[in-house]
């Protein structure tokens, strides 16, 4: 319902205007001021003068702001998540003072089990070196996560179990490979579809033709 407030004198068409349209669900309310109406004689001397209501009204341009704020409001929310960065890590655990700890000719597989535990993975020719690996990722949301740091720990033993070094590599070790395509390639003959569908046919009959020569001397299989 929609309240309209006014100083002008109360006319006759206005008083018509209090009454609910018949065959509608909306009634229009004309309010004037007191007055506006004693002057009109809608209001006696005796009556209270009635509170003037201010009700706000919301046009279609109003509603159109709301909807524009609520959209910039989520594309703001998905572009601030957008940009932030997941960090993961994936592997090996290094403690320094653990790695540090291990010492070349004194000791062993069943030491360094002891102190770094089981090994990523283990070499599987040559003596057996034991790797830890540990890697960290950073990806922006919706992205491919890139690795920013990488230890590759390499423990080498001889032949009686003994360690004879540890070595320590970094991401500058890493090689980035960009494979080429989704096909293998082959030498050789490139066919066609239709070089496969239409290649065999004059094949076929120049070999059943020879076939039926085969019955005179030299025409058997073993030149008989």
């Amino acid at each position: 319902m929609r309240l309209f407030m006014t100083d002008r004198p109360v006319t006759r068409a206005d008083r018509c205007a209090f009454a609910p349209c018949r065959g509608s669900r909306i009634s229009i309310l004309i309010a004037a001021s007191p007055n506006a109406m004693a002057a009109s004689g809608l209001l006696g001397s005796r009556d209270t003068p009635p509170q003037e209501t201010f009700m706000p009204q919301f046009s279609r341009h109003n509603r159109r702001g709301r909807v524009v704020i609520a959209i910039g409001l989520s594309a703001l929310l998905l572009g601030t998540s957008a940009c932030t960065r997941i960090r993961t890590h994936q592997g090996y655990q290094v403690d320094k003072l653990l790695v540090d700890s291990v010492q070349p000719g004194i000791d062993n597989r069943a030491s360094v089990e002891g102190t770094l535990g089981r090994p990523s993975f283990v070499s599987q020719f040559g003596q057996q070196d034991w790797y830890y690996v540990s890697r960290d990722m950073r990806a922006l949301a919706f992205s491919s996560p890139k690795p920013v740091d990488q230890t590759v720990l390499r423990v080498r033993f001889d032949a009686a179990g003994n360690v004879v070094a540890v070595d320590r590599t970094g991401l500058d070790q890493v090689a980035s490979i960009s494979p080429m395509g989704d096909k293998t390639p082959t030498l050789g003959r490139h066919r066609s579809l239709f070089d496969e569908i239409f290649g065999n046919i004059g094949a076929v009959g120049a070999g059943g033709m020879g076939g039926g020569g085969g019955s005179g001397p030299g025409g058997g299989p073993n030149g008989s």
